[in-house]
């Protein structure tokens, strides 16, 4: 999963004491994997400032990483308390919840980072996926079509013809 970017310092920066340096520091380590590293710069950036919406996001993603995924779903519910209108604490969340095989909860966290962000490929796909799990084709069939028109009009042939060759393998 993808973190949340920001302004990254320099090498020849000043000491890293602000909540916005420790958060540069965490994404910077959690681009290099170095998840554990950064979970404790995100740690410090969340201490400085309790309402880090990206710290938490972020967090939650590098906890993901190491397989804590309880603590990446409490992470997003943290974030979701500061920012319950934006897409993609859901998202991941339902990544998550997907994995651990509770796909109804899957699809519900999909559809509300649908709802949000209605263009949002990754979340038609992985709705496709919940539901084809459950054993609901045409439902998958549905999301996977809509995630193939997406990456269509976005030039991306490859993709759109994978998903296509997926739903031909549930027909």
């Amino acid at each position: 999963m993808e973190a949340v970017p920001t302004t990254s310092p320099t090498a020849s920066s000043p000491p890293q004491t602000s909540d916005r340096n420790f958060y540069a520091e965490g994404y910077d380590k959690y681009i290099k994997q170095d998840y554990k590293g950064a979970i404790e710069d995100f740690d410090r950036a969340i201490q400085l400032k309790p309402d880090y919406f990206d710290a938490y996001i972020n967090r939650g993603l590098a906890k993901y990483a190491l397989g804590d995924n309880q603590g990446a779903i409490s992470d997003y519910n943290l974030a979701l308390k500061f920012r319950p209108d934006y897409f993609l604490p859901y998202y991941h969340r339902g990544v998550v919840k997907n994995e651990l095989g509770d796909y109804q909860e899957a699809i519900s966290d999909y559809s509300v980072a649908l709802k949000l962000s209605p263009n949002y490929i990754s979340a038609y796909y992985n709705r496709g996926v919940a539901k084809q799990n459950l054993g609901d084709n045409q439902g998958a069939i549905a999301d996977y079509k809509k995630a193939a028109e997406l990456y269509k009009k976005e030039g991306k042939t490859e993709k759109y013809q994978n998903i296509l060759e997926q739903i031909k393998q549930l027909h």
